[in-house]
């Protein structure tokens, strides 16, 4: 079972606020500060939970997610904007990025850049990753990499290899959340495509790949396979790539370390 450590969780919540800044276009690092107030949440039950946060790292430039590899080695990975994955062991960030993929990625919009990764699985021993971002041309992209050697600190920016490179009409709403399932698939959630209120419709279009969750398989076909549990892999008006959401998507704690919510896309 995969599961962040307390410490992975508070930062994410920091990474996450960091994220959300206005539209400048420019690479803001993290804040510095202290120990920040104690926030409370409302539970499902009406009551209050309270925690605490407490800066473990910092100095990045527009952090948009953080996760583990889950192979025990307790490092945390943070994915960078415009376009580098960073390494945290204990409280210190590594000088050198595991992955700088910066000349392929397009990070001009606010909401574009480096958004998504995930380990295979069994990581540990294959080496495999994926990562989601947008391209120069504005493309959503998934690519696999891996890593240079096992346990290494660097991945191997030349294994890269593009999956799918869906073209996209506006700067934002690229979606980009990467997760693998208890079913051993990988996840990869797509935005609507952009601007405001879905105008080209994706939502509701069968044929488009945007504003869909999107269930591969990467250990079969090449470069990967679309599982037989489908519902529209034999719909001639669908493209097969895409998987019904009829609510919301959670993925366990064990199915990569942390809770992942994707909303509803189809009726």
């Amino acid at each position: 079972m995969r599961a962040f450590s307390a410490a992975g969780l508070v930062l994410l919540a920091l990474l996450a606020l960091s994220a959300c800044g206005g539209d400048s276009t420019g690479i803001e690092p993290t804040p510095r500060g202290g120990e920040a107030a104690t926030p409370t949440a409302t539970s499902a039950g009406g009551t209050a939970a309270q925690f605490q946060t407490q800066r473990i790292a910092g100095g990045f430039a527009r952090p948009t997610f953080v996760t583990s590899a889950g192979d025990g080695s307790n490092r945390l990975f943070v994915l960078e904007k415009p376009g580098r994955v960073r390494i945290i062991k204990g409280t210190t960030v590594l000088d050198q990025s595991f992955l700088d993929i910066t000349s392929l990625v397009g990070s001009s919009g606010n909401e574009q850049g480096l958004l998504g990764l995930a380990f295979h699985p069994d990581f540990e021993k294959n080496g495999r990753f994926w990562v989601t971002y947008t391209a120069k041309n504005a493309a959503n992209t998934l690519a696999e990499y891996r890593v240079s050697s096992p346990g290494s600190n660097t991945a191997d920016a030349s294994s890269g290899k593009v999956l799918f490179a869906v073209p996209d009409q506006f700067p934002n709403h690229n979606g980009g959340m990467l997760a693998f399932g208890p079913d051993g698939y990988l996840y990869v959630s797509m935005g609507d495509g952009g601007s405001a209120g879905d105008p080209n419709g994706n939502g509701q279009n069968l044929s488009a790949l945007l504003a869909k969750l999107l269930r591969i398989d990467i250990n079969s076909g090449d470069p990967y396979a679309i599982p037989d549990s489908n519902p529209f892999a034999k719909r001639s008006d669908a493209v097969t790539e895409s998987d019904r959401a009829d609510e919301l998507l959670a993925l366990a704690p064990e199915a990569r370390g942390g809770y992942y919510l994707v909303p509803k896309v189809l009726e």
